[in-house]
């Protein structure tokens, strides 16, 4: 039986391959291999996880939401994760996206700070 041979669109960042231009297009903005996306600050000393109980908007519903600090310099900051359509309600409005480049990263020994029990900030 032929097959029809349709045009396809591939990541330049991982290699996916998409039917769609604008799905590719979508995933290449949150592809974990794009260089926008890679943080130094997973491996930083400074990193800390934060978690917060918000009110959900029906008023009897209480939801927990991740958040990562940089202790460094006091900054409440997001992964390009977090720009995803599942996640953008849980950036706050003065968070920061985590850079690229950092002239604060200490790279941690031993497994980061922000995994450990006493890395959690509630708030």
């Amino acid at each position: 039986m032929p097959t029809e041979i349709t045009k396809a669109f591939k990541c330049d960042h991982c290699g996916k391959i998409y039917a769609r231009k604008y799905n590719c297009v979508n995933h290449e903005a949150h592809c974990k291999k794009n260089p926008k996306n890679m943080h130094p600050c997973w491996q930083c000393a400074h990193l800390r996880k934060t978690t917060r109980t918000d009110d959900a908007e029906n008023g009897w519903e209480r939801i927990e939401k991740m958040g990562f600090l940089c202790a460094k310099k006091g900054i409440e900051m997001y992964s390009y994760r977090a720009e995803g359509k599942y996640f953008f309600h849980d950036i706050t409005a003065d968070a920061e996206r985590m850079p690229t480049k950092c002239e604060d990263e200490e790279t941690a020994t031993g497994p980061p700070i922000w995994d450990s029990p006493d890395g959690v900030i509630e708030y």
